[in-house]
């Protein structure tokens, strides 16, 4: 609520919503009904992968779909898979955008282009059109294999406005509250 009330474009997470809250159901429906306000906020998903099966490569891979539970996810507008690879020498310079499901024929988009497909004002079945490079009117994406691209870090390191998670729990007038008194701009 203090995020939409500061004029947020998008609120993202990247936490495992799949289980419900150990504080009881009335936490997940209080949190429901806070994402339904804000009406732009997008859950993280996970893609599980367990070694059952072979894929073209002859990898033992059985990729699991997993969501937030469902009073999360319908309340929320999009959700995104997290999966990240670090490089052998731990940064990050390419990421997978999305997961092309065969069984439906389906591109389902990351967590990341679904931030930046709903900050484009996209719908979730957009996006994944985007991911596809079947969007008309949209940049196509330079996928280098599959649906990896490399990242394009733009900016000085603390370019983008970041708020700890705990910082919005901390009532007004205690140490903390103050940095999270920004201009919309800044959010």
């Amino acid at each position: 609520d203090r995020l939409r009330q500061g004029g947020a474009k998008i609120i993202a997470f990247d936490v495992d919503f799949s289980s419900s809250s150990v504080l009881g159901p009335e936490d997940d429906a209080k949190f429901a009904a806070a994402c339904e306000r804000a009406g732009n906020v997008v859950l993280a998903s996970n893609l599980d992968e367990r070694a059952d099966q072979a894929d073209d490569r002859g990898v033992q891979v059985d990729q699991r779909l997993i969501f937030p539970i469902e009073e999360l996810e319908d309340s929320c507008l999009a959700t995104g898979f997290t999966p990240v690879v670090e490089d052998l020498d731990a940064f990050i310079r390419r990421i997978d955008t999305a997961y092309h499901d065969e069984a439906f024929d389906e591109t389902l988009p990351f967590l990341g282009p679904m931030i930046a497909g709903a900050a484009q004002g996209l719908t979730p079945e957009q996006t994944g059109l985007w991911m596809s490079n079947k969007l008309k009117g949209k940049k196509r994406i330079p996928y280098i294999r599959g649906f990896e691209t490399l990242i394009n870090y733009v900016g000085y390191p603390e370019t983008f406005v970041r708020f700890k998670y705990y910082y919005l729990a901390t009532p007004e007038g205690q140490p903390g509250y103050s940095d999270l008194v920004a201009t919309p701009e800044a959010l």
